[in-house]
Formats: structure tokens, sequence, C-alpha cells
């Protein structure tokens, strides 16, 4: 299963972070990827700076002939097309996509463009994450640690389980 993470704490002409990532979604067929599964949107607070725009969230499954690199590439292409600007690390945007599982390979790979390390390094401590993956599928276990979505999200802090909201 490929599974890609969505999140959006900045509207743009395009409409709210919701209707962002809606686009963003339909757009894909457009380009070699089959979205099998999507989950709901989630809202939740900024991370690591709580004061900036809070975010929607949701995952989807698909399925692509893309490897994972040229995977990467394509999101980048598509981050910047729904007004993704890149200054800062995690300034806000309008379109933040992260690869959390390529069938469960672990690939590490870095370019000029961009560094690539799949699963993502720190989802299993997101909540904005581990719940839209619930939701596709809740018999998933991470190919990072070995645990299943039910034990990731058991182990988040109570604030974090508590901090997150369907929308």
């Amino acid at each position: 299963m490929i599974i890609l993470a969505l999140g959006s704490n900045l509207s743009s002409d395009l409409g709210s972070s919701k209707e962002i990532l809606k686009l963003c979604i339909k757009d894909l067929p457009n380009f070699n990827i089959q979205v099998l599964k999507q989950s709901n949107f989630y809202k939740t607070k900024a991370f690591p700076n709580e004061n900036d725009p809070a975010f929607i969230n949701c995952a989807i499954s698909i399925e692509t002939s893309y490897s994972p690199i040229d995977l990467m590439y394509f999101i980048l292409k598509l981050e910047k097309k729904f007004g993704r600007i890149r200054n800062k690390i995690n300034e806000p945007r309008t379109c933040d996509i992260d690869i959390i599982d390529f069938n469960k390979k672990k690939i590490s790979f870095s370019s000029k463009d961009f560094k690539l390390e799949i699963p993502h390094p720190r989802f299993e401590n997101r909540n904005f994450v581990l719940f839209p993956i619930k939701d596709l599928d809740s018999e998933w276990v991470s190919p990072l640690s070995g645990k299943s979505i039910n034990q990731l999200i058991e182990e988040l802090e109570v604030k974090s389980k508590n901090n997150i909201t369907k929308v």
C-alpha cells in the first residue's frame, strides 16, 4: 500500500485549506495516480508553532507506476501547482504532501532537489497522520516500528489524542 499524508493551513484563490486538498486529490488521476481510498479530514493545531493557522489533514492510499523518487518529484510539482512556497521549514503552507508508506519499503535518497525518507521518520508521533491512516486501514502496521496503527495511536500523549477533530 502506498500512503500519502496531505495537509494545508493556508487558503488561496482556490479556496479554503480543505477545498485545496480536495482539488489536489481530484487532480491525481490525471497524472497516473489512482486514489484507492481517502480518510476523513481532520483539524489540528499547527506543528511545531501552535500560533500558526490550524491545519486540515487527510491521508489517501494510492496506486501508481511511479517509483518512489519519481513520485516525490511529482509531489513537489503538485505542491507548487497548488500554491506551496518553500522558504522556511514548518512555515504555513497551502499544500503539503508526504509519502508515509511505499509498499513497506524503506528508502533513503538525497538529491539537490530534496531529501526523501520512507517511511517518513517522524510520522509515528503525529496525530494528524495516524488518525487518517486508521481511517484507511484499521489493520495497518508501520514499516518503521512494526507496531499496529492502534498501538501507535494508543502511545500518543493524551494531549495529542484530544487535539484532533474530524471536520
